[in-house]
């Protein structure tokens, strides 16, 4: 009889455990906000491979100041961005990583203005978004710690 109440206990453990889980994901699905960094990088993670081009990575100032659509029109290229409002040269670096496990582009073009940036002028708004859209993996985990230490 007590095996069977330690059965029927674990039963029921497991089932709230994967219930839980399930409505828990949902639940960050949902309530995860919208920012241009998540359309950036979901849009990113559904290209072809290798179909790339040139690749703009950085800040603000790629985001606003190069425009790979028209570029992709002009040059005949596939041009793609994945610079984001606020990413510090650390995290340019980690985008840039993913990328290339996916992408082998011509050409890569690097926002420079964090080489002359003071990095303590990083916000803690701007780690969060550029840390957001990358897939949960080690490799974030990884970025997440070492950039994390510096701020």
């Amino acid at each position: 009889m007590m095996k069977k109440q330690v059965f029927i206990q674990t039963v029921k453990a497991v089932c709230f455990s994967v219930i839980f889980a399930a409505l828990f994901w949902n639940a960050q699905v949902l309530l995860h906000p919208k920012h241009h960094s998540q359309y950036t990088m979901d849009d990113f993670y559904r290209l072809p491979e290798n179909s790339v081009d040139v690749l703009f990575c950085g800040s603000s100032h790629v985001v606003f100041g190069m425009d790979a659509n028209i570029i992709s029109e002009m040059a005949g290229l596939n041009a793609y961005s994945i610079a984001l409002i606020g990413q510090h040269l650390d995290y340019t670096c980690e985008y840039l990583e993913e990328a290339l496990k996916t992408q082998s582009p011509r050409i890569v073009v690097v926002d420079a203005y964090h080489f002359i940036r003071d990095t303590q002028e990083m916000q803690n708004v701007d780690l969060h978004y550029s840390v957001d859209s990358l897939r949960w993996s080690l490799d974030k985990l990884g970025s997440s710690l070492k950039v994390g230490d510096r701020y």
